[in-house]
């Protein structure tokens, strides 16, 4: 059907409405979208919206006026074809498709001047547990994405800073959670006791972020099973909490990836800083630590991974603070590709594993071959997804495909705690193996998600519809066994269809369609569909013009933020100059060194002839001198002109020489640890012990709020150092240029 797309600012949706009902671990909600055209011609209304990754779709209907009506699940091509054949009939239609997972888009068409419609959708999912923690999280818009979105144009959401949808909504908790002490860290809540079940209310709210509910759990929650029919067979579902580990942790060499885009300003940065804290005093001595933080460029906090000892412990606490949102866009898979690479080969007896803590704003495709290099390197990427609307379903099978999870925290929820139950499950060589016998029957699995120990874990499996007796459970890792009852099967259509999702997953392509089918989901090979008939003469003469309903912006970005990121900015392309240390440039107006910076002027020459043999005697002793004071174990500022004054009083000018011929700001700390490194280098020194180079580390960092990115620019000093030593110095820094 040919659309067209109305320029009319006014979003038709004028409110939606959300009721929830957690049972236990399972949650049902009902998300109903309010829709009224207040204009004089027909429209279609086009509104996409986010979806847990892992929710089950239930049903949809639609009451438009007047009457209410059922939709159908169909292949996605017959449902498009139903939609488009009613809309060109005069009849009213909607169509619910998914273009991507965790993507859900919505088209209410011919809907009359002075009409309104209401979508109703129903989902099922099921709540997170780990560390005594059970959590309900619901996205309600898409954040505006850092990259090109792959759906049709019309399908791609869209942002308005002027618009908002009102939201109200009421949560019922039964069961397990009942009385459970919960937080609502998202909105304003109000709780109140009805009968067995505790009833939170929120009202006044606005789809400017997403709804989290956690549930402190104040005793372990018991295991139970399920037995939910399936036509002539039965699906069986078992629940039950995994037990710590029994055995020592082993080392870990660990990259904690920060996110320091401009969309981490604020809570999110410091919450940040604090992970790193947490992080730091949970390393044990065998440990290995790097970290990286990225944007559009990347800043490595050390040379190399380091042993966690004493010293680099106390140089990531001195660190820290230092840590800030100003490295411009979010080129999070080249961000990985340098983390994967930083580690060193295989080690049985070590877990290798990324803590990716981002707002996550990225298309897929940017993550493709950070994810298939992780999978053949045995290197888990856990992640920690904070802000108000995280790219959860990009982020989220991320983590997966290499046996890691996904943990969520939304503004003002801190994360370090979710840092630190991430580094927990690192520590392990792999998720928990956990076998399930049912009976004395043949049972065909269904894989739900990853767990480790001390999380919630959920076993299914397809088995026959008259089975009895016991399900054993075992997870020899842990020394866990565990022996429970059958129980007769019921319909239970809400677990039936969380159950089909995860066989639509695991299932082949070929087979998905029919699975879709069967269990009534929206999938990439299935659509919902509904048609209210229009009486002759009611039915609509001309076709509706196509409006599509923006999003709000997130509550916690601001107006600029959300422009970058909606126009997919590529971030300043002269980072580089942006980033360059004041040691390498030449004066206070910043005017970058030639030999260093590539400008046409060149460094200050030297006043008198130096030889090669005294450029390497020189170079020598400025070295000694240089590692005498940047290594001692306190880290003090240490400029080029205070080691100068220690040197014999016969090499001091020839050096202070040399030093300037080599363009360097003899006054700022930086120089002299970038002099230091380049010497250690030229002079085929020993390398640098891992508390040595976490003293250098703070000691170009001494008295600086942030650091730049240097290696670059230090590769191009160690080559003019390098042409000094070689040929010396005659007077003139032009010919040191050129033989470098």
């Amino acid at each position: 059907m040919n659309r067209n797309r109305s320029a009319t600012p006014r979003t038709p949706l004028a409110s939606s409405t959300l009721d929830v009902s957690i049972t236990d671990l399972i949650a049902e909600y009902v998300l109903r979208h309010r829709f009224e055209n207040d204009g004089s011609t027909p429209i279609e209304a086009v509104f996409t919206f986010p979806v847990p990754l892992d929710a089950a779709f239930v049903g949809m209907c639609a009451t438009i006026a007047g009457e209410t009506v059922r939709a159908q699940i169909q292949p996605r091509r017959q449902a498009s074809t139903t939609y488009d054949d009613a809309i060109a009939q005069g009849h009213s239609a909607v169509l619910l498709s998914a273009p991507e997972p965790g993507v859900l888009c919505s088209s209410l068409g011919n809907l009359k001047p002075g009409e309104s419609g209401e979508i109703e959708l129903r989902f099922v999912t099921e709540l997170r547990v780990a560390d005594r923690k059970a959590r309900f999280s619901l996205p309600l818009l898409h954040r505006p994405r850092y990259g090109v979105w792959s759906l049709e144009y019309l399908d791609q959401p869209s942002h308005d800073f002027a618009l908002s949808h009102p939201l109200s909504a009421t949560i019922r908790v039964r069961g397990l959670l009942a009385t459970a002490p919960v937080s609502c860290v998202t909105h304003a809540a109000r709780f109140a006791q009805q009968g067995d079940a505790l009833e939170l209310s929120i009202a006044g709210a606005m789809l400017d972020r997403d709804l989290v509910l956690s549930f402190e759990l104040l005793q372990e929650l018991p295991a139970c099973v399920h037995l939910i029919e399936d036509g002539d067979a039965a699906l069986g579902l078992i629940s039950c909490v995994l037990p710590p580990t029994p055995r020592p942790a082993i080392p870990l060499d660990l990259c904690l990836l920060l996110d320091c885009s401009g969309s981490m300003n604020g809570a999110a940065i410091t919450q940040s800083r604090q992970a790193l804290l947490s992080v730091t005093d949970a390393l044990g001595p065998d440990d290995g630590i790097q970290v990286v933080r990225f944007g559009s460029t990347l800043a490595p906090l050390f040379r190399r991974p380091l042993r966690a000892t004493a010293q680099v412990r106390e140089a990531l606490r001195e660190l820290a603070p230092r840590i800030n949102a100003d490295l411009g866009g979010t080129e999070m898979g080249g961000a990985l590709q340098h983390a994967l690479k930083s580690f060193g080969p295989a080690d049985a007896e070590r877990s290798r594993a990324i803590i990716l803590v981002t707002d996550g704003a990225v298309q897929a495709s940017q993550l493709v071959t950070a994810r298939t290099s992780a999978q053949a390197l045995g290197v888990r990427i856990f992640v920690v997804a904070v802000g108000g609307c995280a790219a959860t379903e990009v982020l989220g099978p991320l983590a997966e495909s290499t046996g890691a999870v996904l943990e969520r925290a939304v503004p003002a929820e801190p994360i370090d705690a979710l840092v630190l139950c991430q580094f927990r499950r690192a520590r392990c060589d792999g998720p928990v193996q956990v076998e399930a016998q049912w009976a004395n029957t043949q049972a065909d699995p269904i894989a739900i998600g990853i767990a480790y120990p001390g999380d919630a874990l959920a076993l299914a499996a397809c088995v026959p519809g008259a089975i009895t007796g016991d399900v054993y459970i075992r997870a020899p890792a842990l020394d866990f066994a565990l022996t429970l009852p059958i129980p007769a099967p019921s319909p239970a259509p809400a677990l039936r269809a969380l159950l089909g999702q995860q066989r639509y997953w695991l299932s082949d392509a070929g087979s998905r369609a029919k699975i879709a089918l069967r269990y009534g989901l929206l999938s990439a090979e299935t659509s919902a569909v509904l048609v209210k008939q229009r009486a002759d003469g009611e039915q609509i003469e001309v076709m509706p013009t196509t409006v599509v309903v923006p999003q709000m912006v997130p509550e916690d970005m601001d107006t600029c933020e959300a422009m970058d990121s909606c126009e997919a900015m590529d971030a300043c392309k002269d980072m580089d100059a942006c980033l360059m240390p004041r040691f390498l440039r030449r004066d206070r107006n910043h005017t970058p060194d030639a030999a260093l910076a590539g400008l046409a002027s060149s460094p200050d020459a030297p006043a008198t002839t130096i030889s090669a043999a005294s450029a390497h005697l020189i170079f020598s002793e400025l070295y000694r001198t240089l590692r005498a004071h940047l290594l001692k174990p306190v880290a003090v500022a240490v400029t080029l002109t205070s080691v100068l004054e220690q040197l014999p009083a016969d090499l001091r000018p020839a050096a202070r020489d040399l030093l300037l011929a080599s363009g360097l700001a003899l006054d700022d700390p930086r120089a002299a640890v970038a002099t230091l490194r380049a010497l250690n280098a030229l002079l085929n020194d020993s390398a640098f012990s891992d508390d040595e180079e976490a003293r250098l580390t703070i000691a170009s960092h001494v008295g600086r709020s942030t650091w730049a990115v240097l290696d670059d620019h230090e590769a191009r000093l160690q080559e003019r150092l390098k042409a000094l030593m070689k040929k010396g110095s005659a007077g003139s820094a032009v010919a040191v240029a050129q033989a470098s």
